[in-house]
């Protein structure tokens, strides 16, 4: 199974580059990090520092650009907070794995949903597989751009990083949609 990352910047400009890359397992033996502790670690100096860096689940190769953008190690949706606990009951149904924890975007509060992938994805498989979990998901609410990932959020004060622990989605996700017409504007909010 591959790792998931996650980055931190300075800023959001396409020339910033990360300034801390970390990652883990996502399921761990007793004693050991996990990928959610180190979202949590993220999360909590958001709260006790009161500053706000920008986050990325993307492996990167220099500034934020396409042509800094080496992988993806999870699929992320955004929903709003008035649709949030519906694509959470879908996905804990669906048995699938995934990370959420409370976002701010821009003045808007949000609930980021990353799940963690199977096999790291190009640009265009990532923005495929996320268009395809917001089918499969079926909830009206998607935060604009959440789906990209090149996509930047910023912990909520006081996030607390909930797992779900199921099965991990890959190529194969994609392979199955094969041929079908997704349009990620009917799900977002």
């Amino acid at each position: 199974m591959a790792l998931p990352h996650v980055s931190r910047f300075q800023s959001a400009s396409q020339y910033a580059e990360p300034d801390y890359t970390f990652c883990a397992p996502v399921i761990t033996l007793e004693g050991q990090h996990n990928f959610r502790d180190i979202l949590q670690t993220f999360a909590d100096d958001r709260t006790q520092s009161g500053i706000s860096h920008y986050f990325s689940l993307s492996i990167w190769d220099g500034g934020h650009s396409l042509a800094g953008h080496q992988a993806t190690t999870c699929a992320t949706l955004a929903y709003t907070d008035a649709t949030a606990s519906l694509a959470r009951d879908v996905l804990t149904i669906g048995e699938v794995a995934f990370y959420a924890f409370p976002i701010k975007d821009g003045r808007r509060d949000a609930t980021m949903f990353a799940l963690p992938l199977a096999n790291h994805l190009e640009f265009k498989d990532a923005i495929r597989s996320a268009n395809i979990l917001a089918e499969i998901i079926n909830v009206k609410g998607v935060v604009a751009n959440s789906y990209l990932p090149t996509y930047f959020f910023h912990f909520a004060k006081g996030a607390q990083i909930e797992f779900q622990p199921g099965s991990q989605l890959g190529m194969n996700l994609i392979e199955e949609f094969n041929g079908a017409f997704l349009n990620m504007k009917r799900w977002l909010a």
